[in-house]
This record gives structure tokens, C-alpha cells and sequence, in this order.
């Protein structure tokens, strides 16, 4: 019975040792989408900004909380997700804006932090969105989360972006 604890133990160590591993090789989490929208920059770039438009393309998002002036420096956004039933709440904060071409935003919350921005790009008579996104976990277990649900991250943005997409070319 003690050689079967041991092998445990030592499974065990080794499983727990190879989970934080990944935070060490993958301490980020950085990607980039785009898509290309059949609408000129300054439609895509208000679809963007305007908050009362989030909940037709941000999948689970419950509501959201402004602080400032929609589409300035130093605007604060609250968004609250129901994931699977929890509250997940994400902080943003409008770090630069250039209407219609680009804007930057800290991301923020209890298990990550980091940058996002959107890039708009004219292109005929479409715009191409590309949107990146360069965070972290908060510490070693976060870190290893984030990289090992990375697909399912960028998934789920994907879908949120083809749906803003749709939203935005309907208008």
C-alpha cells in the first residue's frame, strides 16, 4: 500500500509541477484577430464605442458600468459577464483613442490585467478590424489557466466579433 501512496504522491507532484510549468513557458497571453467589416471606419469605430450596442455582441455580458465620457481618455468601463452562472466583473480603461483609426484599453480583474486595442483600417469601401490582446494571469496558477484555455479564449472572441460583424453591417 505504501508504494502505491508514493506513486500517487509522485504522479501527483509531477502533474501539479508540469500545470505551473506552462505559466513559466507561457506567461502571456497574446493574440491577434481581424476581420473586415462592409462598413467605412467611422461606423465600425461608434459601433465599438457605443454602449448601448455591447449587448448585441458580447456573449454573457449582464451589464456594464461607465465612468467618464464613451470614447475618451481616461473613460472607465465595468463590464459584468454571467459565466456559467458566476459573475465574472472586467475593468477597462481607455488608455488612447484616435476616432475612427484606433483605441487602447488597460483590462483588469481579479485573476488578470493587461491591454487590448482595436486597429481600424480603411480597405475600398469595407474597414479591416484588427483587435490584440497582450495579457496576464495574476499570478502562476492564472498564468497556466490562460495558456491552457487560450483556443477557447480566442474562440469565444471570435465569435463575439463575427457577431458584432453581422450587428454592425445590418445597420
Amino acid at each position: 500500500m505504501t508504494t502505491f501512496i508514493k506513486i500517487f504522491l509522485a504522479l501527483l507532484f509531477t502533474c501539479t509541477l508540469s500545470f505551473l510549468m506552462v505559466a513559466w513557458f507561457m506567461p502571456k497571453l497574446q493574440y491577434s484577430l481581424s476581420f473586415t467589416v462592409n462598413k467605412p471606419p467611422d461606423q465600425v469605430y461608434y459601433a465599438l464605442i457605443d454602449s448601448s450596442a455591447l449587448k448585441n455582441w458580447m456573449s454573457s455580458l449582464k451589464y456594464y458600468e461607465i465612468s467618464g465620457e464613451v470614447g475618451k481618455i481616461q473613460t472607465k468601463i465595468k463590464l459584468t459577464f454571467d459565466e456559467n452562472g458566476e459573475e465574472v466583473s472586467v475593468h477597462e480603461e481607455i488608455l488612447a483613442v484616435e476616432p475612427n483609426r484606433y483605441f487602447r484599453f488597460s483590462i483588469d480583474n481579479e485573476v488578470l490585467s493587461g491591454f487590448g486595442e482595436f486597429r481600424l483600417e480603411p480597405k475600398d469601401s469595407a474597414t479591416l478590424v484588427t483587435y490584440k490582446n497582450d495579457t496576464q494571469g495574476k499570478n502562476l496558477f492564472w498564468r497556466s489557466m490562460l495558456a491552457i484555455f487560450r483556443t477557447t479564449i480566442e474562440e469565444k472572441n471570435q465569435t463575439d466579433f463575427e457577431k458584432l460583424k453581422v450587428y454592425i453591417e445590418k445597420k
